[in-house]
């Protein structure tokens, strides 16, 4: 299957849709916007197997948070025979707002908070056991679950994240890993919760992710940490880090992205989380 194909006619008759399809930037070139105004709708392509299986489950969740309190959604939209997913394509409702996170942090972890209380409760989905792709596998390492090989410059930097996290009080549940570039904002609207990144964690943990983001990408520093309440904990965010950081440990092959570049974020926030921890400098771990 193309990921970048255009959606077929075929495909839009199966929701009963028209038109001509405009590719969206981003989402690795699968996702197309079709209609004007408040009758957008977004179609995505996904894979046979287990991604459209996840797909599937993922629609089959969102649809029933519609009209949940705290944050929107992107609806999800059923093809004409009531299947989420045909000619290997979904649909969603268009929402409005603009990705970016700075400077509306309080407003996102706010948002996470509510989508997470709506999913507390929601059963685990067999899928995640059989997922094999990188984020999942970053994630199992991040929780001592799945060893795996690192780069050379990635192991001391993971030792020392790894050096910082604790095992957190909170349960396990269904939550969104993945928050920071996937929140939408609009003046006047709740903050919009789209492209569901499922995994089994702490729904604090998930959040701090967001957090470990903005440290890392989006130029924040110690007072992210500060506002972000129980998602701001070290230990907690190290731990956001350190998945972040595993899952760009494969990225760095030779002739891949230049290492040094990428992991220097990394060096800052683990040098920022120490000192907040009070870790000496002789008492790192060794590189």
């Amino acid at each position: 299957m193309d990921p970048l194909g255009t959606p077929s006619p075929t495909a839009l008759r199966a929701f009963g849709l028209g038109g001509t399809p405009r590719r969206l930037p981003g989402g690795q070139g699968c996702s197309w916007v079709l209609g004007e105004g408040h009758e957008r709708v977004v179609l995505k392509r996904v894979a046979p197997g287990l991604e459209a299986e996840e797909a599937a489950w993922c629609a089959d969740l969102l649809s029933a948070l519609a009209g949940e309190r705290g944050f929107r959604i992107a609806v999800p939209v059923p093809s004409t025979t009531g299947t989420w997913i045909a000619e290997g394509w979904t649909v969603s409702r268009w929402v409005e707002g603009e990705p970016g996170p700075e400077g509306r942090w309080p407003a996102l972890l706010a948002a996470a908070r509510a989508f997470h209380a709506a999913l507390a409760g929601m059963p685990r989905p067999a899928f995640l056991a059989r997922r094999t792709h990188r984020w999942a596998r970053a994630d199992r390492a991040a929780w001592d679950e799945e060893a795996r090989p690192t780069h050379p410059g990635v192991a001391p930097l993971a030792a020392r994240l790894r050096a910082l996290v604790r095992p957190p009080a909170e349960p396990p549940q269904l939550v969104h890993a993945d928050l920071s570039g996937n929140v939408l904002f609009a003046p006047g609207l709740p903050p919009a919760v789209i492209d569901l990144s499922p995994y089994w964690r702490p729904a604090v943990y998930a959040e701090a992710i967001a957090v470990a983001d903005g440290l890392l990408w989006h130029g924040e520093g110690a007072a992210l940490l500060d506002v972000a309440g129980r998602a701001g904990d070290l230990p907690l965010v190290a731990r956001g880090a350190l998945f972040r950081l595993l899952d760009l440990d494969e990225q760095l092959l030779p002739g891949g992205i230049d290492a040094h570049a990428a992991l220097a974020p990394y060096a800052r926030v683990a040098a920022l989380l120490e000192a907040r921890a009070g870790v000496h400098a002789s008492r790192r771990p060794s590189r």
